[in-house]
């Protein structure tokens, strides 16, 4: 499968008019990258585009797609400063994501699905308006509710609990599989928020790419195509290159689009590089 032209790997986020708010759109030069990864036993397609997130998806194929991964901008009260979510510094960085996001995507996304089998990460606010659109709206739909529980959250903790829950919506319809084991299928995952990731690729709301890997082997099988419309620094990328699923990405910020692209990239280098044996020390004769 292939749409456009081609790179080397997978994983972008974009930003399109938000579901609660208009958002002024960012002018780019649409751009797009394919290619084969992983190798002569592993012939992975994988397409990334810079683009707006449901422009891209109105021209993907029906029933394309087997899992849908993303992170799309949150819901939050704008007059808090650090209060949901810890310090002023940092919600100046996630200011911009910040509106939510059209709620047509989700229409999409049941359109490129053969079977709809999709995680969306979500803070409390977006996680209200969600379950009302599945659980009142498409009661048809199984929904499940996933934790990842940051063992180093920011500090701030006037007059609230400690912001060190995100929450990841699970959705699939009736005879989508579960695999995956007792080690990839608990409900909480618990780690570090990855400060390592978010300077490297210089985006505030990296998501861990083992726990990206345990969604990805739960609901697929390898040679999967899995599908990230939000894609951000590519996370969802590496993660599906990891696992040998093929990956297709949708990025609207130029300068995000151009990081994942040289993440993925890497990955595919490190993955690929050979391995080089050291040759073997002759014993002496007695």
């Amino acid at each position: 499968m292939a749409f456009g032209r081609h790179l080397l790997v997978c994983g972008f986020n974009s930003h399109p008019l938000p579901n609660m708010a208009k958002q002024k759109r960012t002018q780019t030069n649409k751009k797009s990258f394919h290619g084969k990864c992983l190798g002569k036993n592993k012939n992975l397609n994988c397409d990334l585009y810079q683009d707006d997130c449901l422009e891209r998806l109105r021209k993907l194929p029906d029933k394309s797609i087997d899992l849908v991964i993303m992170d799309p901008p949150y819901l939050f009260d704008k007059g808090g400063g650090g209060g949901a979510f810890g310090s002023r510094a940092y919600y100046k960085e996630i200011e911009p994501l910040g509106d939510g996001f059209d709620f047509q995507v989700l229409n999409e996304l049941e359109r490129v699905q053969e079977k709809t089998n999709l995680y969306i990460f979500s803070n409390i606010k977006l996680l209200k308006e969600l379950l009302v659109n599945y659980q009142v709206n498409k009661p048809h739909l199984r929904t499940d509710l996933l934790i990842w529980h940051k063992t180093n959250p920011a500090p701030s903790c006037n007059n609230k609990y400690l912001s060190n829950l995100e929450y990841v919506l699970f959705v699939r319809e009736k005879g989508v599989k579960l695999f995956g084991d007792y080690h990839t299928k608990s409900k909480v995952y618990s780690s570090q928020t990855n400060k390592k990731d978010k300077k490297l690729y210089d985006h505030p709301t990296t998501k861990p790419v083992p726990l990206l890997e345990n969604y990805i082997r739960n609901s697929t099988k390898p040679g999967a195509t899995v599908l990230d419309c939000f894609a951000g620094s590519s996370s969802t990328g590496e993660a599906c290159l990891r696992t040998g699923r093929h990956f297709v990405g949708i990025e609207l910020d130029p300068k995000h689009f151009k990081t994942g692209e040289k993440r993925l990239r890497d990955t595919h280098s490190q993955l690929t590089q050979p391995v080089v044996k050291k040759p073997k020390k002759k014993k002496n004769r007695s």
